[in-house]
């Protein structure tokens, strides 16, 4: 209902209050903010990119016959549990979004969410018992059984989860509930000690998953010691099997079990037990699916067969040779090195330890593109979010798609083989110039805030053409320059495309590439410069509120970690790093994920977790919800 107060004198007032007419069953602005449901923004984002390639993995491992095996089979299964868990999680989360559930359908949601998680546990110990079999009992006569695996991962928390729903249903009945916001009033949602009937075998499972490490990790070690190798070797592989097995064995789970309950450090805690949980499906899939050597070499045998099926590559002359003696006989030996095909790379350029980091570049910049390309329609297409922040955010993501997307068509190029020199002269030009413009959006970014916050009463407003020409025109100069100077001192010749290398007299590091990389790091320069003023002030006036400690160095270190992407700091961080052992190795990985989920992370802060975004949408819905009549006739009186 809308009000209008009354004057004594019988007059009207001008202000109408509608606070009554929106749907209050619906969370307020605040719930949505990022240090309240940051977690289940990660945990949501997390599950959908691990519910993804999951998918696609089992897929792999179940249609392609040359890769049944036992092994691969346990995995399938395993990934079968997480597909089914994360499925039920986010069914869960979309009927607590959307208000609508039964008692029926609460109980069942429970039920199977407890069966599908402890699977999960049960399916990560045999994958650690099938591992301890290979490993340390390898003499062992008894050989491990499909039929005893199954039984274990899917019967014994059957019987489990069972025990449990009986002395659920008989000690705790059936009550009506009600949905609000991301948390359920339901009575199989309460905690109490009758969990423990499927929490103790999780842990169990746990427990003997680490067991199965130490003794796998200590039979490696000790074989690693014996071979001929470098010491530097030996831990790089140790550390290498080490990193790899623990999301297998769910060793991540022990990581995260406990941490602290109050201050920064909570909220911390709280975040990196969502990354790391929710991605947990994605790291199992991609060490074990995508980045191994048998599937890349089943995938690409049956690439090998398509081609020649399809003649892609035109008329290729499968020959073969065989040597005639003087005497008229044939030679045993045929040569067919002719019929392979040389220019695709071979398996050992696909290896996890050559590929990894470009793996990883490949799916934090896809992922990136996809929230980027989401983020800049919101912006540009909601009329309420237009204003100068936002356009220069829009501006920002722009560049990051841009550059992207011209790396991912460089990237197929090269594993494609299939390119001219105008193409390679057109993508490194581009490619420079994207990059340099992203860096110099990033500058605006920084000097928006800095005449904000720093420089509030100064009577020089902030334009937009301005920025305009700073993120865009004077990049435009600099590449120009540097394709002047590069064409006249690197003529155009032929090149050819090798594995993930190109060969282009353009791709080529010269002294000329200067004139685009110094104006770059002054950028990342004067981004520090303003992120230090920025900070100086922000801390002043935290210092000056009567807040606790606590709570400054709380908001304090979120906001360094919500402006770091945006002023593109964690370039800065990335920089440089050692260039041989595992620590080169391990420092390309950080630098990959840093770099290529920087996108991401300004998408996610600026966008997604912004409230007035969020409240934008919010109103949208509303609006769309009252003309599909979701909720029933829902009455907007206005009352005198």
């Amino acid at each position: 209902n809308a009000t209008r107060y009354c004057h004594l004198n019988g007059i009207w007032d001008n202000y109408t209050n509608y606070e009554e007419c929106a749907h209050h069953d619906f969370p307020s602005v605040s719930e949505f903010e990022p240090h309240v449901d940051l977690p289940t923004y990660i945990y949501c984002i997390g599950y959908i990119l691990s519910l993804t390639t999951l998918l696609l993995a089992t897929v792999i491992f179940f249609h392609f016959k040359e890769l049944r095996c036992l092994r691969n089979t346990i995995h399938g299964n395993l990934f079968v549990t997480y597909i089914l868990s994360v499925m039920v999680w986010l069914t869960a989360l979309s009927l607590q979004l959307t208000h609508t559930s039964t008692n029926a359908a609460c109980t069942l949601i429970v039920i199977l969410l407890n069966y599908f998680t402890l699977t999960n546990f049960f399916w990560m110990m045999v994958e650690g018992l099938y591992l301890y079999t290979l490993v340390v009992k390898t003499f062992s006569r008894t050989k491990p059984h499909v039929g005893l695996y199954m039984a274990i991962g899917w019967g014994v928390p059957f019987i489990f989860v069972t025990l449990w729903a009986i002395i659920k249903a008989a000690s705790t009945p059936l009550k009506p509930h009600k949905m609000t916001g991301l948390d359920i009033e339901c009575s199989w949602m309460r905690e109490s000690l009758v969990d423990w009937i499927c929490k103790l075998p999780a842990c169990a499972a746990l427990l003997a998953n680490l067991i199965f490490l130490v003794r796998v990790m200590w039979v490696l070690i000790t074989k690693l010691r014996s071979a001929e190798n470098s010491e530097t070797k030996q831990y790089r592989k140790a550390s290498k099997a080490l990193l790899v097995l623990m999301p297998l064995l769910g060793i991540t789970y022990l990581i995260v079990l406990s941490g602290p309950s109050e201050g920064v450090g909570s909220y911390i805690f709280a975040v990196v037990r969502a990354i790391l949980l929710s991605s947990q499906g994605f790291s199992v899939s991609l060490f074990y699916c995508f980045l191994n050597s048998e599937v890349q070499n089943a995938m690409r045998h049956r690439f090998n067969k398509w081609r020649d099926k399809r003649n892609i590559r035109g008329n290729i002359a499968h020959r073969f040779q065989r040597y005639c003696h003087l005497n008229g006989v044939w030679d045993n030996y045929t040569n067919y090195e002719e019929c392979a095909h040389h220019d695709f790379p071979s398996v050992s350029e696909f290896e996890p330890h050559v590929d990894l980091p470009t793996y990883i570049y490949c799916i934090g910049y896809i992922l990136s593109l996809t929230t980027l390309l989401l983020a800049t329609v919101i912006f540009f297409h909601f009329k309420e979010l237009r204003c100068l922040r936002n356009t220069i955010h829009g501006n920002l993501f722009v560049t990051y798609i841009l550059s992207v997307m011209v790396w991912l068509t460089a990237l197929s190029l090269q594993l494609t083989h299939t390119s001219t020199n105008a193409a390679c002269t057109l993508i490194v030009i581009l490619l420079n110039y994207f990059t340099l413009t992203n860096f110099f959006w990033m500058m605006v970014e920084g000097l928006y805030l800095y005449t904000l916050v720093v420089k509030t009463f100064s009577r020089t407003k902030p334009h937009v053409g301005l920025y305009m020409a700073i993120g865009w025109g004077v990049p435009f100069i600099f590449v120009t320059l540097w394709a002047i100077i590069k064409a006249a001192s690197t003529p155009l010749k032929p090149h050819k495309m090798t594995g993930l290398d190109i060969e282009c007299s353009w791709m080529r590091e010269s002294l000329v590439d200067w004139i685009c990389k110094l104006p770059a790091c002054a950028a990342l320069l004067a981004n520090l410069i303003f992120l230090v003023r920025v900070m100086w002030v922000l801390i002043t006036k935290l210092r000056s509120a009567e807040n606790s400690e606590t709570k400054q160095y709380r908001k304090a270190s979120k906001a360094l970690l919500v402006l770091m992407p945006l002023l593109g700091i964690t370039y800065l961080i990335v920089l440089s790093g050692p260039s041989e052992g595992v620590g080169s190795y391990i420092f390309a990985v950080v630098r990959a994920i840093l770099l290529s989920s920087q996108g991401f992370s300004v998408s996610l802060f600026y966008c997604f977790l912004n409230s007035e975004v969020q409240n934008a949408m919010r109103h949208r819905f509303n609006k769309w919800r009252d003309k599909r009549n979701i909720r029933g006739n829902i009455a907007h009186r206005f009352q005198r």
